[in-house]
C-alpha cells in the first residue's frame, strides 16, 4: 500500500449550531460517550494507514493543543497550526498548505471536516481519485439539509439546492483529495468558503465524486450531537 497523503483536519470553527450542548470547547472536543470526538477520529485514521495528521485550529484553539500535546496518539505525526483570524473554510486550507510547504514538498493533500463522520477505505479512496482529485459522496435517505450533488458522468458540476421536501440523494460527505492542480488553484485565494465558492467554480480544476461513504453523521446541529451518542456507542 503506498503511503497516504497528509490528513488536514479541519477544527476552527466556532460551532454556533451546537453551542445550546457545547459551549465551552471547540468541537472536535465534543464529547460522546466519554470521549472527545478528535479521539475517535485520531483512531479511525490511525487504523486506516494514516501517518500524518495535520489540525487547522481557531476557536478556542488551546484547548485542542493541550488535549494533543497530552493524548497518547502512537503511529501518528501530527502538527497544527492557529489561525490568525478567521478566513473561511477555503482560507484555512490555503493556510494549511502554505504551513506544510515550508515543512516539504507537497504534492498532494487529504482534506476533511472536523464534525463530521463518515466510514469509508481511506486508501481506496486515494486510488479512486487520483485522476483528477476527488470528493468522497454517500447516500443519504434524507438529502434535503445538505443539498444534494450534481455530476456529469463522475465529476462534480454543482450541488443542488436545499429542497424543504425530504428525498433521498447523494450528498457531499466531506472528504477531498487535492492533487497538485488544486493546491496550485487555491493559494491564490483569500477569504471564502472551499464548499460554495471553490467547489462551485466552474474554472476549478475537475474533482471526481467517489461513492464510498456510509454511516454518515454530521454532528453539528443538537439533534445530531445527540444521535452520535448512540451511533459511537454501538
Amino acid at each position: 500500500m503506498d503511503k497516504l497523503p497528509i490528513v488536514l483536519v479541519l477544527a476552527g470553527g466556532k460551532g454556533s449550531r451546537l453551542r445550546k450542548l457545547v459551549s465551552d470547547r471547540p468541537k472536535v472536543l465534543a464529547d460522546i460517550n466519554g470521549k472527545p470526538y478528535i479521539k475517535y477520529l485520531m483512531e479511525w485514521l490511525h487504523k486506516q494507514g494514516a501517518l500524518q495528521v495535520h489540525l487547522s485550529l481557531g476557536h478556542l484553539a488551546e484547548q485542542v493543543i493541550e488535549w494533543l500535546q497530552q493524548a497518547k496518539l502512537s503511529g501518528l505525526d501530527i502538527s497544527w497550526h492557529v489561525e490568525t483570524q478567521s478566513r473561511g473554510t477555503g482560507g484555512a486550507i490555503v493556510d494549511a498548505i502554505n504551513d506544510l510547504e515550508k515543512r516539504g514538498n507537497l504534492t498532494e493533500l487529504l482534506v476533511c471536516n472536523g464534525d463530521t463522520f463518515v466510514d469509508f477505505d481511506l486508501s481506496e479512496f486515494v486510488q479512486k481519485s487520483k485522476c483528477c482529485g476527488g470528493m468522497l459522496t454517500t447516500k443519504v435517505p434524507n438529502a434535503s439539509r445538505f443539498g444534494a450533488v450534481s455530476k456529469s458522468g463522475d465529476l462534480l458540476s454543482s450541488f443542488k439546492e436545499k429542497q424543504v421536501l425530504e428525498m433521498a440523494g447523494e450528498i457531499n460527505a466531506g472528504w477531498y483529495f487535492l492533487e497538485k492542480t488544486h493546491l496550485e488553484s487555491l493559494k491564490n485565494r483569500d477569504i471564502f468558503s472551499f464548499e460554495r465558492e471553490y467547489l462551485m467554480d466552474p474554472l476549478r480544476p475537475p474533482i471526481k465524486c467517489v461513492n464510498e461513504g456510509y454511516n454518515f453523521l454530521d454532528f453539528g446541529t443538537p439533534e445530531s450531537y445527540l444521535q452520535a451518542q448512540f451511533i459511537f456507542k454501538e
